[in-house]
């Protein structure tokens, strides 16, 4: 009978570390996803205001009453207004949306995750 000198392998404790980075992982994926979901939803609605026509006159509050009715149908819970801001340049206005998501992953363990985004949209 041969003897095997080395053996080859998992041994119970690095299964152990492999199945606890595994669900560490897997819990960090679903805890950011919802927020990066969000982002996606924020992103399209404001892109999607490249493809509206706006009058000059009360340029930014038609701008900001649009896309506020897009998040608040996207179920967009993070930005409020105060997240929205909307320059008047000439020609042109940059609507741009800046916020944060805090997401709580273990404990006392927290992710910031910061969203920052614009667009122009001519009128």
């Amino acid at each position: 009978m041969k003897l095997q000198r080395s053996q080859s392998g998992f041994t119970f404790i690095s299964l152990v570390f492999f199945i606890i980075t595994v669900v560490f992982f897997a819990n960090l994926i679903m805890k950011l996803a919802p927020a990066y979901l969000e982002y996606f939803n924020v992103s399209t609605s404001l892109s999607s205001l490249q493809d509206e026509q706006f009058s000059s006159s009360a340029l930014e509050s038609e701008i900001r009453g649009k896309l506020e009715k897009r998040l608040n149908i996207n179920d967009v819970k993070h930005v409020k207004s105060n997240n929205i801001s909307i320059q008047d340049l000439e020609g042109k206005a940059v609507a741009s949306i800046d916020y944060e998501v805090r997401t709580n992953i273990l404990a006392n363990i927290d992710a910031i995750v910061h969203f920052s985004k614009s667009v122009e949209i001519s009128y």
